[in-house]
């Protein structure tokens, strides 16, 4: 499984983007939520990525956060939603929306997406709610609100999951590491969310 991309951005548009890894460029699909964060042509950028494997098509997918990348993959896991419906998802709500839509039994919001309909959203909100109600989403209102500390959030949770934590338990780890406060670097985010997790 390829888990992250890290290289230069050689080519950007609202859908597809281009990463020079080392020389090798790679293709991904992204959606709108993670080409508003880009930086420009030319700079480093780290994308978080997942492969979707349909008989002889490989298709990659990159996103900007893991919990974007986490919420594309619950979309996935619904029956009927296929990686353009769960781009488009992405590309036409925040995740803190979709989050809280389901959450809430929102039909109309969630059917305001191209191509879902009432009863798409009605099983997506059927399948999904108890799922929402265990994440914990960096994105959410009571999370840590300023653009500084998202990106150390997910950079904290980023590296736990290369470690080989879960996602569900590197992000854990990260929200009780912060119920203190939030660390003055990522290191001291990493090593207080990492002394929580040797604990268990």
């Amino acid at each position: 499984m390829i888990a992250f991309l890290k290289g230069t951005l050689s080519l950007k548009t609202p859908t597809w983007v281009e990463l020079d890894v080392n020389g090798v460029g790679y293709g991904l699909t992204v959606p709108l939520s993670t080409f508003d964060r880009l930086p420009v042509i030319g700079e480093a950028v780290t994308l978080h990525t997942y492969l979707h494997v349909r008989e002889e098509q490989l298709s990659l997918f990159g996103f900007y956060a893991p919990s974007e990348r986490e919420m594309f993959m619950l979309l996935l896991s619904v029956s009927g939603i296929g990686p353009k419906t769960a781009s488009a998802f992405l590309s036409a709500l925040r995740e803190k929306d979709i989050h809280e839509s389901i959450l809430q039994g929102d039909v109309k919001r969630l059917s305001s997406v191209p191509g879902i309909g009432k009863k798409t959203a009605e099983r997506l909100i059927l399948e999904l709610r108890d799922k929402m109600k265990k994440r914990i989403s960096t994105h959410l209102p009571d999370s840590k609100g300023s653009e500084k500390n998202q990106a150390l959030i997910e950079d904290a949770i980023s590296a736990l999951h290369v470690l080989g934590y879960t996602l569900s338990e590197a992000r854990k780890s990260v929200q009780d590491a912060l119920s203190t406060g939030t660390p003055e670097t990522l290191e001291i985010l990493i090593r207080a969310a990492l002394n929580l997790l040797l604990k268990k």
